[in-house]
């Protein structure tokens, strides 16, 4: 993440008419329904193959396939409501620089292989709303909920991270998050390392060491109010070589995961965060009582890992909406902190140590709203109107980012979120 100076406050507005109007004024996208008939595709699949750049997909409720989006900007999105379910890996991979994919509102079971591989993507790359995770694993190899690989900017908002589970004796558990020379920025997530495998499975073995929450090799993450939990070690079984217990062995239980692995010039961040080591793999115990060696806790943090004191503050919306309706955004934190909001055209990444935070959209910013101050109980509740999007504009992609002003005149950098407004006739 590059280290420019920013210039936060620039083109204030304040009324939500202003703020109506700017939603309205990006570039247009073509909107591609999926689902059901008489949805254009009923298969994402053929939805991502079919698709032109900078198209929205808006997706039913339903169970797909997995997909690949190689080479191509595209917005794939649950509409509001929508309960989508997709059971096999998603691939995303060869973004140019100028292109961004934004996958919001899905729910990903990678069946003995990740939810989600991203590789080799020069552009910007943004996940919100959504759950990734392994399941069934039924892999000996240890299989990661999320794999980023040349990654240059990558941003993950209110997302579950699940490392794989093995259902197999010796077999190796995955971590929540995997990441290679990746930028990645995360807000209000949680990572799961993968428990590791029980020495009890169809015969005797140690149990397994669990998963790392987040594990980093090169590159730079940031995290805020995100939460990293370390698998559990598995637990040991008993090996038997004859009749009785004087040929019973115990074995070891595994050692707990992790919750944040860095390793190699990896620059990890987290600020408002919650790390939890994995559990120790409880030995196993032959029939006369004798007691193998159990694992040991895991890690809270291996590697440097910098912690930022800084209150949690949070920012939830709806990624979709449509003309005539209300964008509802709902704020929590320290009371009697004000709240801008900042929209831009397209997404960004930069580090910027003044906010303690990652400027997550593209500067020069188009507009910035003063949104209102906290209430006594730190929430702060918003409705932005949707206005009519004009003639022939089927959808358009917004992309906002909060900044907050404590007491004290000091600014904190917020989460981001991208929104789809949609013309009312999809």
């Amino acid at each position: 993440m590059s280290t420019p100076h920013l210039q936060l406050f620039s083109r204030r507005s304040a009324p939500c008419l202003v703020v109506a109007a700017l939603l309205a004024s990006a570039a247009s996208a073509n909107v591609r329904t999926v689902g059901p008939t008489p949805s254009e595709f009923t298969t994402l699949t053929a939805a991502v193959a079919g698709a032109q750049e900078g198209d929205i997909l808006l997706v039913a409720s339903g169970n797909y396939a997995g997909f690949t989006v190689d080479g191509k900007g595209l917005s794939i999105v649950a509409d509001a409501g929508a309960d989508v379910r997709v059971s096999s890996l998603v691939n995303v991979k060869n973004i140019g620089p100028a292109q961004c994919v934004m996958l919001s509102g899905l729910v990903v079971s990678g069946s003995s292989t990740s939810a989600l591989v991203a590789r080799d993507v020069r552009g910007t790359f943004r996940v919100q709303n959504s759950t990734l995770r392994v399941a069934p694993d039924l892999s000996y190899s240890a299989v990661h909920g999320t794999s980023l690989t040349n990654v240059a900017s990558a941003a993950f908002t209110d997302v579950v991270f699940q490392g794989g589970l093995p259902s197999q004796s010796n077999a190796l558990a995955g971590d929540g998050l995997h990441a290679e020379n990746a930028h990645v920025a995360l807000f209000g997530c949680t990572l799961r390392g993968g428990a590791g495998a029980p020495g009890t499975f169809g015969f005797q073995a140690p149990g397994t060491n669990g998963g790392a929450g987040l594990s980093i090799q090169s590159g730079e993450l940031f995290a805020s109010d995100t939460t990293f939990v370390g698998g559990a070690g598995g637990h040991g079984g008993v090996q038997s070589t004859g009749s009785g217990c004087a040929h019973q062995t115990p074995l070891a239980g595994g050692a707990g995961g992790a919750a944040i692995v860095a390793s190699g010039a990896a620059a990890v961040r987290v600020r408002a965060a919650t790390s939890t080591p994995g559990a120790a793999g409880i030995a196993g115990t032959t029939s006369c009582g004798a007691h193998g060696i159990d694992g040991s806790v895991g890690a809270v943090h291996v590697g440097t890992v910098t912690i930022l004191s800084d209150a949690v503050r949070t920012l939830s919306s709806p990624c979709v909406a449509r003309e005539g309706q209300n964008l509802s955004l709902h704020f929590e934190g320290p009371p009697g902190e004000r709240v801008f909001l900042f929209f831009a055209s397209a997404p960004a990444t930069a580090w910027q140590s003044s906010a303690q935070g990652v400027v997550l959209i593209h500067n020069p910013f188009q507009r910035r709203v003063l949104l209102g101050a906290l209430n006594g109980a730190g929430v702060l509740d918003a409705l932005l109107p949707v206005p009519e999007l004009g003639p022939g504009v089927g959808g358009v992609l917004r992309h906002a980012q909060c900044y907050w002003v404590d007491v004290g005149g000091i600014g904190h950098l917020g989460g981001a979120v991208g929104v789809a407004l949609i013309d009312r006739a999809y």
